[in-house]
């Protein structure tokens, strides 16, 4: 008996698992801000460190404005996403709530874009950390994303694409998870407030 071979019609392909759309801004709002907590922490231990050992000095002497020690651990937390999804194509914040910033060849986008792209974030969209400034821009990021499919350090011309996972089961739980990791990061914050 002569087998025959069967093409299966897309009805019976597993769903694509990357997509890019639907557009998802609270995604990305909340995937960087749980990257910036975990790496915005571990900078500022970083900073306190060096400052601690490589000079007699406290990092309230050396940077007596909170504006500029924000702007020093985004800065931190900003290398630390580039490195990430540069060689990865995602980041904690990222994975838990199904983002990834991919290379036009379909890889992690590499160092040199990763870095271009997060300088980019850090002046468009963060107004590096000015509390007035950044609203504003985030405001304008938000509106470019929802009117264009895209922020403005997105796309095909800085050599990047940022995909979402296609909704399910694992989707769901994960971003449960990432909601959750918001709440401890931000009751972690307030609890350390409290205790200076």
């Amino acid at each position: 008996m002569i087998e025959e071979n069967v093409v299966a019609d897309a009805t019976q392909l597993p769903a694509q698992v990357w997509e890019r759309a639907p557009v998802a801004p609270w995604s990305r709002w909340a995937a960087r801000t749980i990257d910036a907590l975990l790496l915005g922490f571990f900078g500022g231990i970083l900073i306190e460190l060096v400052l601690m050992f490589g000079f007699d000095t406290s990092l309230d002497t050396v940077l007596p404005l909170a504006l500029a020690q924000g702007v020093l651990v985004l800065v931190l937390a900003a290398i630390g996403c580039a490195l990430m999804y540069g060689l990865t194509a995602t980041t904690p914040g990222k994975f838990l709530f199904g983002i990834r910033v991919e290379g036009t060849n379909g890889g992690p986008p590499g160092l040199r874009r990763a870095l271009l792209r997060e300088v980019d974030v850090l002046v468009r969209g963060l107004g590096l950390g000015v509390p007035l400034i950044a609203m504003i821009t985030q405001l304008v990021a938000y509106r470019t994303l929802e009117r264009e499919g895209q922020s403005s350090w997105d796309g095909d011309w800085r050599g990047t694409v940022v995909l979402y996972r296609a909704a399910g089961t694992t989707r769901t739980l994960l971003a449960v998870l990432g909601i959750a990791a918001l709440v401890v990061g931000y009751a972690a914050i307030i609890m350390l407030y409290r205790l200076d």
